[in-house]
């Protein structure tokens, strides 16, 4: 979803911050998940981005020939885009099912060289980083958090505070009511 000119609440005034703040509870990350279970692009990236804390432009750097063939502990290696140094991560189960969901179910894949990107919109072009930014907004209202959040939540996320969230009453939730092949409780969540 993009905002309409001069509608985005997170855009600064010139010359003036903004304090961006991470996803801080499981319940908000597991709303999340649920909007996303039938979107195996949209919910491999939110997944693998809270699990590794790659920033934005370092997941979406991610070429196909570096998880093609990962396993649950295996290491990703991607350059860091601040200090150009390389950061090595260690994957979990989630980060590791979550690829491998989207990797059977993208249907460009047959395909895919492997040196392509990983995470590309519906015309081919490489996903960008205002792009994901403005997906993670989206899917953060949908469950309505009230902090001021973009794509630095996901290098961030953690749970530690009281939750933020409150239950959608009047949100209109997509899915197809399946999540990796299993019924999904977001079809149970839809309303309106």
């Amino acid at each position: 979803m993009s905002f309409a000119e001069g509608q985005n609440p997170n855009r600064p005034k010139t010359g003036s911050k903004i304090k961006v703040e991470p996803i801080r509870t499981k319940t908000a990350i597991d709303h999340i998940k649920k909007i996303l279970c039938d979107r195996p692009r949209n919910s491999c990236l939110f997944t693998f981005g809270m699990n590794t804390a790659y920033q934005a432009n370092e997941l979406l750097s991610i070429r196909l020939e570096q998880v093609r063939h990962l396993d649950v502990g295996d290491a990703l290696d991607l350059k860091h885009s601040k200090t150009r140094q390389y950061r090595l991560v260690t994957l979990n189960r989630a980060s590791v099912e979550a690829i491998r969901y989207d990797l059977r179910h993208d249907p460009h894949l047959p395909h895919a060289d492997d040196d392509a990107h990983r995470f590309y919109n519906r015309f081919g072009a490489v996903l960008t980083v205002p792009t994901l930014t403005n997906m993670v907004k989206t899917w953060c209202q949908a469950v309505r958090l009230k902090d001021n959040l973009d794509t630095h939540p996901l290098s961030e996320g953690h749970v530690d505070d009281p939750p933020v969230w409150r239950r959608p009453s009047d949100v209109q939730l997509k899915s197809s009511g399946r999540c990796h092949g299993k019924p999904c409780r977001a079809a149970q969540l839809r309303t309106g």
